[in-house]
């Protein structure tokens, strides 16, 4: 009988970070992906972090925050929308983390990303 030979942590957190770049949309947590991934969540807490230098909740907070950044740039939906399609539990739980990492709200962000387009293109 084959048993493939067990794989490093290394390319565990290569996959880690697909795994997360793929579903940061979904309703996922510390405990779905550890258990999808076979671990403990304590123990896959502490290798995702030596890993990527990151915890969890961090790291996926600033996929969901770059995804949301982009979609204020680009677009005209709706902060609600944009709430939701990027991750978030609530637009309120959005808007407060998107302020405390940005010092502004998402609209002042996009009204600013506004000011700058129309200033650029004068």
């Amino acid at each position: 009988m084959y048993y493939p030979p067990p794989r490093s942590k290394l390319e565990d957190s290569i996959s880690f970070t697909e795994y997360l770049a793929a579903h940061y949309r979904e309703h996922i947590t510390l405990e779905s992906v550890s258990e999808h991934f076979g671990f403990n969540p304590t123990y896959f807490s502490r290798i995702f972090a030596k890993k990527t230098g990151r915890n969890f909740n961090v790291y996926l907070s600033s996929l969901r925050l770059d995804h949301a950044t982009h979609l204020l740039e680009t677009t005209t939906s709706s902060i609600p929308d944009i709430s939701e399609e990027s991750g978030f539990s609530s637009s309120r739980a959005f808007i407060e983390m998107f302020k405390k990492v940005n010092k502004l709200t998402p609209k002042q962000y996009r009204d600013q990303c506004s000011e700058h387009q129309k200033g650029s293109s004068l």
